[in-house]
């Protein structure tokens, strides 16, 4: 972040030892921000407006006039800037073409500390004795740091988020002690899945607009409706009865409540949006015989259609005690069984290819 009671300088030097040279000497007095080629000048421009620009003439494939001449057009909005050329040696055409062209100083490298500081100090202050000059440069680096600070904070706040999401996802997991670590190796299944459907373009249309990392994040939320269901049931340690499946099975609804509770009173999230998905679909099947709402085919979003695939992965192949454990290829031939029935058949073809990273992720 910028120091804004400080310059800023941008300094444009393809040589590493030069320009950590010219970053000791200069930041003491002065923001650097350094750059080791001529496109990242123009996204450093983008979000600062330094005070002045170095600019090495020579960098081998690309021109440090042709930089010049662009900062230094009529129409640029750059072109107040002083521009101080670094030469690697003495060349008197060259120099008289830098100062032609509008640059308003050279320097040599390797650099004098002295000199270096004394010719950038002369052109900022002439900077700042042009209070026009002056009130933009310091506006659009004050709008710059802004735009740091709200990353930095969403950044933070994307990490808490997900630090929150883990803790309920835990607790959930310590009420049901039978699916231990169902809810990581389910996101993983979802990973698993989603890629070579992006990858190939499948349902590209009900995937418009997806953040891949987002969705995969929000599918921890697939069973948190069954914060709802007693301990009577969510604990018994047998197959359940009709009855007390029927309770069960409305974790799906109260996932979805829980989901819509959580946005309450605030623009759509596109996670939430998800994560919903989620709770709510993800024991629908194909052949509309799933629940909660005996959905068929693409009736059923997306987000539920993948993670049936994870889910079922996991119960086949986790150890219940009403059931042992399914070996992986056994699990892996039930799903593919139920390929137009339990699952959508495009993606049934799709797990056929990648099951054997389940096993690996397993």
């Amino acid at each position: 972040m910028l120091d804004l009671h400080k310059p800023t300088v941008l300094l444009l030097d393809t040589d590493t030892i030069s320009r950590n040279d010219a970053e000791k000497i200069l930041s003491s007095d002065y923001n650097v921000c350094s750059v080791s080629s001529a496109a990242m000048i123009y996204d450093m421009l983008a979000s600062q407006f330094p005070a002045l620009v170095l600019l090495e003439a020579d960098m081998g494939d690309t021109n440090g006039f042709h930089i010049l001449e662009t900062l230094k057009d009529e129409n640029s909005q750059f072109k107040n800037i002083p521009v101080v050329m670094i030469f690697a040696e003495p060349d008197t055409s060259a120099e008289c073409r830098a100062i032609e062209t509008g640059a308003e100083d050279y320097v040599f490298k390797p650099y004098v500390p002295t000199l270096l500081m004394k010719r950038v100090k002369t052109q900022v202050d002439a900077v700042y004795r042009s209070s026009e000059l002056e009130e933009q440069m310091v506006l659009q680096n004050y709008m710059g740091n802004l735009s740091e600070i709200a990353h930095h904070e969403i950044a933070i706040a994307s990490d808490l988020r997900d630090r929150i999401l883990r803790v309920v996802a835990n607790l959930l997991e310590s009420r049901d002690s039978v699916t231990g670590g169902h809810i990581e190796r389910t996101q993983k299944g979802v990973a698993i899945m989603i890629n070579p459907l992006t990858e190939r373009g499948i349902y590209t249309d009900e995937m418009y607009g997806w953040i891949v990392s987002e969705v995969v994040r929000s599918s921890q939320l697939h069973d948190v409706g069954k914060i709802h269901v007693p301990d009577s049931i969510l604990k018994i340690p047998r197959r359940l009865s009709d009855d007390e499946f029927s309770e069960m099975q409305l974790h799906t609804v109260y996932g979805a409540q829980v989901i819509e509770k959580m946005g309450e009173g605030i623009a759509e999230i596109e996670y939430l949006r998800h994560a919903k998905a989620f709770a709510e679909s993800h024991h629908e099947k194909w052949d509309g015989s799933g629940y909660p709402h005996k959905l068929k085919g693409t009736e059923i979003p997306l987000q539920g259609r993948l993670l049936a695939f994870a889910d079922v992965y996991d119960a086949l192949v986790s150890e219940r005690s009403y059931k042992r454990p399914f070996a992986h290829d056994e699990a892996v031939n039930i799903i593919l069984a139920g390929k137009g029935t339990h699952f959508d058949p495009i993606m049934t073809d799709v797990f056929r290819e990648v099951a054997w990273k389940f096993e690996l992720k397993h």
